[in-house]
């Protein structure tokens, strides 16, 4: 198992990219946790169990609080695309 503690993706990577992200969120303890998420074009929050839209950057909500009591099955989807002419 891999931990990862941050999803930055390179600067001036260019467009017409993607990238998915899946995984377990497992809390120290059980409690109130509050998750952000930016984008360039598109950046979504998913819980993938059962799942649910938690964030989503077309949004304008800022972040997105969760009661956790146990692990639970995490998606990051991010899209960037080309400019439209």
């Amino acid at each position: 198992m891999l931990e990862i503690t941050s999803l930055d993706s390179p600067r001036n990577r260019g467009d017409n990219f993607g990238a998915l992200v899946r995984g377990y969120i497992e809390p120290p303890l059980d409690g109130a946790y509050r998750f952000y998420i930016t984008g360039d074009d598109e950046t979504q929050l998913l819980r993938l169990f059962n799942p649910v839209l938690l964030l989503d950057t077309r949004s304008k909500r800022r972040g997105v609080e969760l009661e956790i009591i146990s692990a639970f099955l995490l998606g990051l989807i991010h899209r960037s695309v080309g400019m439209v002419h």
